[in-house]
């Protein structure tokens, strides 16, 4: 990345009340012997769309199409159930927490700002939009004796809710000490009344 490009995304933020269960959900991981680099509780967010390094004089568009796009979609309720890994338990790569209530919510938000975005030149995604939350990553493929379903306790965790308000849109800035994200614009969901 140089001076004159910033590494972006737009996701939607989480309270510090869900972090702290979230934060509860890595320490489940590691009890089951699982090591991995931890996302920091205060990080926790769902993305939307990850751009990675744009220009930064395209920033405001960026932030112009997203508040566009997310015109008539008002405040949602989300809460989450279970851990999982992808691609698999069998060699996990990232560690995440499903998304329950929300998900068409989520998934309608993804939609319509991939479009606005894509009408602005930015490359679609190829892959499906799957609301989740990082948990962590684990840099190497890593046989795990978790079974099927990962460790004890992972099916039946559960949090939230929370009521979703606004949508983000974030720098983020590599650091050895792990990525640091910045909110550039904050997005409310505006409310909807009634019948519209």
């Amino acid at each position: 990345m140089t001076s004159s490009t910033l590494r972006v995304f737009i996701a939607v933020p989480l309270s510090a009340g869900t972090a702290a269960s979230l934060e509860a959900a890595q320490e489940l991981l590691k009890a089951g012997g699982i090591a991995a680099r931890w996302t920091r509780p205060a990080q926790f967010h769902i993305t939307l769309k990850f751009l990675g390094e744009i220009p930064r004089e395209a920033l405001p568009g960026v932030a112009e199409a997203t508040g566009a796009a997310i015109q008539g979609l008002g405040p949602f309720t989300l809460s989450f159930e279970g851990i999982g890994a992808f691609p698999g338990w069998h060699r996990p790569r990232v560690l995440w927490a499903g998304v329950a209530a929300g998900r068409e919510e989520l998934s309608v938000l993804a939609a319509r700002i991939e479009e606005a975005l894509a009408r602005r030149g930015f490359p679609g995604e190829a892959r499906p939009f799957t609301p989740h939350v990082t948990l962590g990553r684990i840099p190497q493929w890593n046989e795990l004796s978790a079974g099927p379903a990962g460790p004890p306790g992972a099916a039946a965790f559960a949090a939230g809710p929370e009521r979703v308000g606004r949508v983000v849109v974030y720098e983020s800035r590599l650091t050895p000490a792990g990525p640091v994200y910045t909110e550039r614009y904050s997005l409310p969901l505006p409310e909807v009344e009634p019948g519209e």
